[in-house]
């Protein structure tokens, strides 16, 4: 009795020496049957196992350890362009471009000791000689002793994912070029309110800071004459004028300084915080302490003007919200992020309530703030418990 065996796939070559008749034993019979069993166990699992295979999504390809087609399934013949009476027992390299062959004697050679082989990038063929991109994931046939009989190939398309990297790709390049023309346009909005800015503090200081010192001059020469001429009863409601002017003279050098600060012209971030700190202490009595943990350089100067009316909005806040007469205020650097923190301990406030209520009021103070920082892809973080403080950090990319 010959055990060789020949199948779809391969050829199962074996033999045992056959005991006449007469001399075969009980436990003999018994052995003969078993491995038959095993022969046919191993034979059906081949089958379902290739069965599975071959109904599945993917192009597939079983060729034998001699490198040629054995099956392959309709994918395959749609995919590659060759019918199955076409490609059995031709040569896979059909089907692969001479310039790959070298990495497909690799990949069937490690397959073949059992390495797994999954998701390799190369290119196939089809039958106009087209080069097509695939993956390739390789699965070795065995025996029941493990030996190989054979090698399967399954093919993955990456031309729609290519399509769709290449999809992405574009859709990217045009997001990030809406991103950048967004942001020309608010740096160009920016520096164009700053103008505005400058020129109406011109306005107030060349023109009517300049007109109520005149005013307040010629007040105070009346009021020395009345009071030449022991005119008593005007004294009292010349200096209540007198006093009035300088109010205002004070308000519009105020609103001056504010306006358009002239260290912005000349400074950097650093040196317009340590200018901002000493004017809320002077004008609004607000204790704020800085830290310079870092320190970033911006290059557009509009950037910098609009970081620090967010300071100046956030320290507003503290003055009008917090109740504290003192606050914090850090300078650092987080990877490519400017960081500014603004921290006070005064009452605090519910960070929920307040974002539900800005979603409402948009022209609130934080929302204003909130949207000047989404133009230059900055954000907002607000750290705030009732009765516990208040921390604000502003985070803006270094441009």
């Amino acid at each position: 009795m010959s055990s060789k065996q020949t199948g779809p796939l391969n050829q199962i070559n074996g033999s045992s020496k056959k005991k006449p008749a007469e001399a075969l034993s009980a436990e003999d019979i018994e052995a003969i049957r078993q491995e038959n069993q095993a022969l046919r166990k191993e034979l059906a699992d081949l089958r379902g196992m290739v069965k599975v295979l071959m109904n599945g999504p993917d192009p597939v390809i079983i060729e034998d350890l001699s490198g040629r087609v054995v099956k392959i399934n309709e994918e395959a013949e749609r995919f590659y362009g060759w019918q199955q009476e076409e490609l059995v027992g031709q040569p896979v390299k059909l089907l692969i471009p001479p310039e790959q062959h070298p990495l497909a004697d690799d990949l069937r050679d490690r397959c073949c000791q059992g390495e797994a082989l999954k998701n390799i990038p190369t290119v196939y063929c089809n039958n106009r000689q087209e080069p097509v991109p695939v993956q390739l994931t390789l699965l070795r046939l065995t025996d029941t002793q493990g030996d190989p009989l054979g090698i399967v190939t399954i093919a993955k398309d990456v031309r729609p994912q290519r399509q769709l990297e290449k999809e992405q790709a574009w859709f990217y390049t045009k997001l990030q070029e809406q991103v950048e023309h967004t942001r020309r346009l608010a740096s160009a909005l920016t520096l164009a309110e700053q103008q505005d800015r400058s020129r109406i503090s011109r306005i107030l200081y060349d023109d009517l800071q300049q007109l109520l010192f005149g005013l307040l001059i010629r007040l105070e020469l009346l009021d020395f004459r009345f009071a030449a001429h022991e005119a008593p009863e005007f004294k009292e409601q010349f200096e209540q004028v007198i006093q009035g002017i300088s109010q205002v003279i004070d308000t519009t050098r105020t609103l001056v300084v504010e306006l358009a600060p002239p260290v912005l012209e000349s400074e950097g971030l650093e040196e317009a915080l340590h200018w901002l700190v000493s004017h809320m202490e002077e004008i609004y009595h607000l204790k704020v302490y800085l830290s310079v943990q870092a320190q970033p350089r911006l290059h557009n100067a509009n950037i910098q003007i609009l970081l620090l009316r967010v300071v100046r909005e956030l320290l507003m806040n503290v003055i009008k919200h917090s109740g504290a007469h003192q606050a914090q205020l850090t300078l650092s650097r987080r990877q490519n992020d400017l960081i500014i923190e603004i921290k006070d301990e005064g009452r605090g406030f519910d960070a929920t309530q307040v974002r539900n209520r800005q979603k409402r009021q948009k022209d609130s103070g934080l929302f204003k703030i909130e949207s000047w920082l989404d133009l230059i892809g900055g954000h907002l973080e607000i750290n705030a418990v009732p009765g516990q403080g208040t921390r604000m950090t502003v985070a803006a990319p270094l441009l």
